[in-house]
């Protein structure tokens, strides 16, 4: 599964372009914990992440055949639609989620199509927000479990940094 994110340490609102994230950090609790009457806004540390392709992920950590071939989490009829994801392996054919199955499979014939499994990617969502919370209480989910907002100014857990 890839995990993008971005670290915004000056003014969150001249780092985000994006309007919804904007009113979104805008909005309680993070307009809050960024107000200066809190900390100073260039004091904070917040963590953008997007699990990228999560759906198609949790179906090849499942399912180890489907490793390394296009895949797509929707519905393969007619009227089908790649509801959820689309793999990486398919996406380099041009298919995406919310595209027609009929059109994703013109793009990529060899897709893969399999049904989409929601108990299971809350359940890893769940894992996965329960390890983000071994570092920090302070995180701002936004509209699906694939995506978030961590505040980590002052983290719960120490732990070493890269290099």
């Amino acid at each position: 599964m890839s995990l993008s994110y971005s670290l915004y340490r000056n003014n969150i609102n001249e780092n985000i372009t994006n309007k919804a994230v904007k009113e979104l950090i805008n909005q309680k609790p993070f307009s809050y914990l960024c107000s200066t009457n809190f900390m100073k806004m260039s004091e904070r540390k917040i963590i953008h992440i997007d699990m990228d392709a999560f759906y198609a992920s949790v179906e090849q950590r499942d399912n180890p055949e489907l490793c390394g071939k296009p895949l797509a989490v929707g519905h393969a009829e007619e009227r089908g639609v790649v509801a959820a994801a689309a793999s990486y392996e398919a996406r380099r054919y041009g298919v995406h989620s919310a595209m027609s199955s009929q059109k994703a499979k013109r793009l990529c014939p060899e897709l893969i199509f399999v049904p989409g499994r929601m108990n299971v990617y809350k359940a890893v969502s769940r894992q996965i927000h329960d390890i983000f919370h071994t570092y920090t209480n302070i995180h701002e989910p936004l509209s699906t479990e694939t995506e978030t907002f961590l505040d980590v100014t002052e983290i719960k857990r120490a732990f070493s940094l890269a290099i």
